[in-house]
């Protein structure tokens, strides 16, 4: 009879002391495999991005790098914003998304005089330019064409700036008596007849 009391006391022993170990390795093994264990996540904002992908690294993190941007502010290659934010703790594993400068790129302003209004604004949008059109009533040009450009062909400025295209509105709807004349003037001689046409 005692023999089967030591005998149950052994299995219930044994039973319990199974649990406990695996309660103490549940707890343990994340601390020694580094897994499931939280740590904050640094500040990148401004940094390299190489150095910022070996701070994380270091940390057990992961970095996925966003679609670049161009920025005034930051200098072409380094971290202009990153998701999660500074401080915010999370497990090791955890992959934080940045989103690099790509600088500030720099275009030419084309000569688009005496060309189509709106074909000239497709040429400057595809610069990455924006686009704003002012219209001026002139005799220099047939209506609809670009007299010129603010700034002037030729002008470096940088994607994302607007430049405003004059287009040309055509004759001006009231010209004095004299004005008339002396177009029509201009138009009998031999040499008459040089405006500027539209481009082909």
């Amino acid at each position: 009879m005692k023999a089967l009391r030591f005998f149950l006391y052994l299995i219930l022993g044994l039973v319990l002391l199974s649990g406990l170990s695996l309660c103490c390795l549940n707890a343990v093994m994340p601390w020694v495999t580094g897994k499931g264990m939280a740590v904050e996540v640094p500040r990148l904002i401004g940094m390299d991005q190489e150095d910022a992908k070996a701070q994380l690294s270091r940390l057990g993190l992961r970095m996925r790098t966003d679609t670049a941007l161009p920025s005034r502010e930051f200098k072409e290659g380094t971290i202009m914003a990153q998701d999660p934010p500074p401080g915010t703790k999370v497990k090791r594993g955890r992959r934080v998304t940045v989103t690099v400068s790509a600088g500030i790129k720099r275009v030419v302003i084309p000569d688009l005089e005496g060309e189509e209004g709106e074909h000239g604004r497709a040429i400057l949008q595809k610069l990455g330019l924006g686009v704003r059109v002012l219209t001026v009533e002139t005799t220099d040009m047939e209506a609809g064409y670009i007299i010129g450009t603010r700034p002037k062909a030729g002008s470096e400025v940088t994607v994302g700036d607007t430049v405003t295209l004059i287009v040309s509105a055509g004759l001006p709807q009231f010209i004095p008596d004299t004005i008339i004349s002396e177009i029509e003037g201009l138009e009998a001689r031999p040499d008459s007849g040089k405006t500027k046409p539209p481009k082909q």
